[in-house]
């Protein structure tokens, strides 16, 4: 496995939280600040305050803590390409190898997750975003024909769930512009062996 879902991820990071003595309450949306003398000291939620010395707003790319104290947006890229993904059942690929590839105008990005999953997603160009968001589906797999040897390992493979795609945030789930998530998690690995691949030659990336 060279990737969590973010559905595990959050999991774990919730009972770890949990196990430091953090009180964890989930479902719990922030619908204002509470302020003193210029300084937040609490949020509101539906269910009532909360107060604490100090409030984190780590919540994301669209955080609403960060809109409510109007910080400011900067070093903003525009959306180069759509990052379209999909989950996997029953991919025939190694479980250390990462598959990173651009042949033409057609990028890929693959590896396997947890509960035995394999992600696999394809990143057209924004260009074809109408496209693309008129029918993830096809354009998934109209896309995965010209690197062969990624289609072949999803060849007997069944997906779990849809299709999703990402044109209107250009970042990564860890908030990263998009144009480095791929070098963030190639970092993660021990080792990585690129090359670029043609229509008859792929290039997986071992870990080792």
């Amino acid at each position: 496995m060279l990737s969590a879902r973010r559905v595990t991820l959050d999991a774990v990071l919730i009972e770890a939280a949990a196990a430091a003595g953090a009180e964890v309450r989930t479902q719990t949306a922030v619908t204002g600040l509470i302020e003193d003398r210029g300084r937040v000291v609490g949020l509101e939620t539906k269910s009532g305050e909360l107060r604490a010395p100090l409030v984190v707003g780590a919540d994301g790319v669209r955080s609403a803590v960060a809109r409510l104290v109007g910080a400011a947006k900067y070093d903003q890229t525009p959306a180069g390409r759509l990052f379209t993904w999909a989950y996997f059942e029953g991919a025939q690929a190694e479980d250390g190898h990462m598959w990173l590839g651009a042949i033409g105008d057609h990028s890929f990005l693959a590896f396997p997750t947890d509960a035995g999953l394999f992600m696999a997603a394809v990143v057209p160009s924004i260009e074809r975003r109408e496209e693309v968001l008129a029918d993830r589906q096809a354009a998934f797999a109209g896309e995965l024909p010209h690197w062969p040897e990624l289609e072949s390992v999803l060849g007997g493979a069944q997906r779990v769930g849809v299709s999703s795609a990402r044109a209107d945030r250009p970042r990564g789930s860890d908030g990263a512009p998009m144009t480095t998530l791929v070098p963030r998690l190639i970092s993660r690995a021990t080792t990585v062996r690129m090359s670029r691949p043609t229509a008859t030659a792929g290039a997986t990336s071992p870990r080792t």
